[in-house]
């Protein structure tokens, strides 16, 4: 039975884009380690998704036992990938001198993990806290992968902590952090030329 043309035919789709979540700038950071509750949670969630690269799920699932004193293990939710990851000094320092109150490293007031939604959220309402809801949870896994490759990391070295199997989101980090340091270098080189005159000189 022919029902006539389809009145949706013309409608455009409305999520045509994938969504980025961007990269925390350094003054959310820091005010969110100084000022965003509940603490100590808060301020260690920041460091465990800041230092190991991991997804908001993966962090919220960490456990005690996975931590060895030196790195952390971690199985990834997502691609099933195993990984051990060194923890950074500052890390390590905020895991050695947290209370330990259930077998995982970050506890609710129930003394139980975090669901991966709950702990988007805690991350989500603190930064509204401090005035940032636009930053989420995973937009801080892209902190950690620019921040290797600011490093000089090599891309093989940045998928061994973030655990991405493809080169393809490891170069997007790395052509990233690569323009903020060439644009730098291009002004640097322009303050030297420009040194002892009167600044850039207009054209035409």
């Amino acid at each position: 039975m022919r029902l006539g043309p389809n009145p949706t035919t013309d409608i455009r789709k409305l999520h045509r884009c994938q969504f980025e979540h961007e990269p925390w700038p350094d003054r959310v950071i820091e005010k969110f380690e100084a000022e965003a509750t509940p603490k100590p949670n808060a301020r260690l969630a920041l460091s465990l998704l800041l230092y190991t690269g991991q997804r908001a799920g993966d962090v919220a699932a960490m456990k005690w036992d996975q931590y060895d004193g030196k790195g952390i293990a971690v199985r990834q939710q997502k691609t099933g990938e195993l990984l051990w990851i060194p923890c950074h000094s500052k890390l390590r320092n905020a895991l050695d001198s947290n209370e330990r109150r259930s077998p995982f490293i970050l506890t609710t007031e129930a003394k139980s993990g975090y669901t991966s939604g709950s702990f988007r959220n805690m991350i989500s309402d603190t930064a509204k806290q401090i005035g940032a809801g636009e930053f989420t949870a995973h937009g801080l896994r892209a902190n950690a992968a620019m921040a290797l490759a600011e490093a000089g990391c090599t891309p093989h070295q940045i998928m061994a902590i973030t655990g991405h199997r493809t080169f393809k989101m490891v170069l997007h980090y790395t052509r990233r952090a690569a323009q903020k340091r060439l644009a730098q270098e291009a002004i640097d080189r322009l303050e030297l030329a420009n040194s002892g005159t009167s600044g850039v000189r207009k054209s035409g």
